[in-house]
């Protein structure tokens, strides 16, 4: 079957200043749970929990542009793209599944009726569950943004069938608070992973320190799926998916201004 068929995107649908603290050391450390809140990790997650819980509260209105395209593997060429505009609440522009469905089922469901991804919301992000069941790391910013440092995480244990997701909060400290999360799926082929399937969750902070969600963005493969019979680990045999990722599908939304009552704030493209 061709892969993308029936594909589902459901990602339509506290004003504090961050305590955040510069991070010392960025030795690479062992992924570890944050509940020290005097660590590196736990410093840098309060800055992460702090952006949400103030976006998560957003009185106003976002004017969004929700967008979907179709790229190229590499991500670098668009072969095609539809938007339209709508004004949605601030603090919850999308939803995600539930905290119990993402437990059970994970953030991607592919069947042979439909594949649908998930991103995770800010709901998700805060929930005990995801703080849980996902370790922490510090890592240092990338190449092209050396200033930021990052928040990395992954799943504490791997649920067999289940596609939970890994990735990093990047945090600038000018800001205090997290600009972009990147994530991937886990439990997923080596097609998935080198085709850059995930997503990204963007941040802004506006006009009297107000933090934002200002995008996200979910990426799907399309391609072609075949089988194949394997060995199953309990003796016998089992289908097996293979995957060809040709390009990929782009679901998302662009936050173009915020609107709380007679003031309207223009955020900057990016």
């Amino acid at each position: 079957m061709t892969l993308g068929t029936g594909v589902v995107a459901l990602a339509l649908a506290a004003d504090t200043t961050p305590a955040f603290a510069k991070t010392t050391d960025l030795t690479p450390r062992a992924c570890v749970v944050p509940s020290d809140t005097t660590s590196d990790v736990g410093r840098l997650w309060q800055a992460v929990r702090m952006t949400l819980l103030d976006a998560r509260t957003a009185d106003g209105q976002s004017d969004i542009a929700l967008f979907e395209r179709t790229v190229s593997r590499d991500g670098k060429k668009v072969k095609d793209a539809t938007s339209r505009n709508t004004t949605l609440p601030a603090r919850r522009p999308f939803s995600s599944r539930t905290q119990q469905e993402i437990a059970t089922g994970g953030y991607l469901v592919d069947t042979d009726q439909e594949s649908a991804y998930y991103a995770p919301d800010m709901d998700i992000l805060l929930s005990d569950t995801f703080l849980q069941s996902h370790c922490f790391s510090v890592e240092k910013g990338p190449r092209d943004a050396p200033q930021l440092t990052g928040l990395a995480f992954r799943p504490e244990r791997n649920q067999p069938n289940v596609s939970d997701i890994e990735g990093t909060f990047w945090i600038d400290p000018a800001l205090q608070g997290p600009v972009r999360l990147e994530f991937r799926y886990t439990n997923v082929s080596a097609a998935f992973r080198s085709a850059r399937v995930g997503g990204e969750l963007l941040f802004a902070r506006v006009e009297g320190g107000q933090w934002l969600l200002s995008g996200w963005e979910i990426r799907m493969p399309l391609g072609v799926v075949n089988s194949r019979r394997v060995m199953s680990d309990g003796g016998g045999t089992r289908t097996q998916k293979v995957y060809t990722i040709d390009e990929l599908k782009s679901f998302g939304g662009t936050v173009k201004a915020y609107v709380e009552g007679a003031k309207t704030i223009t955020l900057p493209t990016r």
